[in-house]
């Protein structure tokens, strides 16, 4: 069997412990860029903009995302003015992008017997795509009287 003699660079240091070293720096920076990139992408919160229209047979939700992606149909409670007593409406897509993302916008009709001439306290909950809600309350939304 023949010894392979191992060349020396100046210094004791071996051209196998470079070899080593350079690997390990490569899967070391390769680590570091997908934690960084997963970190990125969970501090990205939905940011949006809400509005709520009210009339006797229900609330319309207009959205204007800012930031991230929405994943399903808003959630909305809502309750006269002054009341703790909550009821929450089922929305239904009206039209725009599915799940909106950054720079898109949806409506959808969430439908509900509502008294015209009274104002209700309205919270609008949106879920994101890795599963987190985002609140938003809008208070005295009036319905007209028809």
């Amino acid at each position: 069997m023949k010894r392979v003699k191992i060349k020396k660079l100046k210094g004791a240091i071996s051209m196998e412990f470079v070899i080593v070293l350079a690997v390990a720096l490569v899967i070391t920076a390769m680590v570091a860029g997908i934690v960084y990139s997963q970190m990125g992408a969970q501090a990205q919160q939905l940011r949006a903009k809400v509005d709520v229209q009210g009339s006797t047979t229900g609330f319309v939700v207009n959205l204007e995302v800012y930031q991230g992606q929405v994943s399903q149909a808003p959630i909305v409670r809502y309750a006269t003015v002054g009341s703790t007593n909550y009821q929450q409406a089922t929305c239904q897509f009206l039209g725009g992008a599915q799940q909106p993302r950054a720079g898109q916008s949806a409506s959808y009709l969430c439908p509900a017997t509502l008294t015209g001439g009274t104002s209700y306290d309205v919270i609008v909950v949106l879920v994101d795509a890795t599963g987190r809600s985002v609140t938003y309350k809008m208070s005295g939304v009036r319905i007209p009287v028809t």
